[in-house]
């Protein structure tokens, strides 16, 4: 409360956002930079990805993606492709399905 009181004090013009507003602002870039990012890769023949899979203290385990490719001039790219979360239990299997769904979600 105090805070929305300092802003308006500062800025009487400024409207606070809500989270919604927030969350609105953040899905709708996501889903720009995301089909932005997919046809980027389109033409790319060959990718490296690197995964890093751990789990929390809370034992949710996530998996990150990494994407590096060259492109013909040979300078090297990199793409963050997700932060996932990966189903207990941590076996073969639902990491086998967790690194399919990025490949099938980044058309890779």
């Amino acid at each position: 409360m105090f805070f929305r009181q300092l802003i308006l004090e500062l800025d009487p013009a400024f409207i606070m956002p809500d989270s919604k507003g927030v969350k609105a602002v953040i899905n709708t870039a996501y889903n720009f930079t995301f089909k932005a990012l997919v046809d980027l890769l389109q033409p790319v023949t060959s990718v490296s990805l690197t995964l890093d899979l751990w789990t929390a203290r809370s034992h949710h385990g996530f998996l990150g993606t990494t994407c590096s490719y060259l492109d013909e001039k040979y300078d090297l790219h990199e793409i963050a492709l997700t932060l996932s979360y990966l189903r207990y239990p941590h076996t073969a299997d639902n990491i086998q399905d967790a690194i399919e769904e990025v490949l099938n979600n980044w058309n890779l």
